[in-house]
């Protein structure tokens, strides 16, 4: 199944949910290379939730514009089933796709939010650490 962990997705619609602002949903689809055609053939497609604030944030910055879907990586997700019936009578009623974290493709565009890079990150990171060292202290 193309719906996990590392995949590439298309992003062709955003809808807000009325219920709550820490949900919303999005139309996408994912592919894979057919190894006997060498031409990428739909794997998953359907509607998926965007749960919590920080991916709700951020694929509302998301510029999805008509017949141009935009990309993302994601990075955090959840397939649950819901079950009904008992024994040898349970059957799938439905399934729900969560996404929880992803990361923005190249092509992205956003509506102006401004978007922290891995290179911002890591000059946060090491911004207290000073340049020169003193190799005296040092255990090795």
């Amino acid at each position: 199944m193309g719906f996990k962990k590392g995949a590439w997705m298309s992003v062709f619609g955003v809808y807000p949910n009325e219920r709550s602002n820490k949900i919303i949903q999005i139309a996408g689809a994912t592919s894979v290379k057919s190894r006997a055609t060498g031409e990428y053939e739909t794997d998953f497609s359907g509607f998926c939730s965007c749960i919590g604030e920080a991916a709700v944030n951020k694929i509302k910055s998301l510029n999805v514009q008509k017949g141009k879907p935009a990309r993302i990586r994601l990075q955090e997700v959840e397939v649950k089933h819901t079950f009904e019936g008992t024994g040898q009578d349970r059957k799938v009623k439905y399934i729900n796709y969560n996404i929880y974290d992803f990361d923005f493709g190249d092509d992205a565009k956003t509506n102006g939010s401004a978007q922290i890079t891995k290179e911002d990150e890591l000059s946060v990171a090491y911004e207290g650490i000073s340049d020169d060292l003193n190799e005296e202290g040092l255990p090795f």
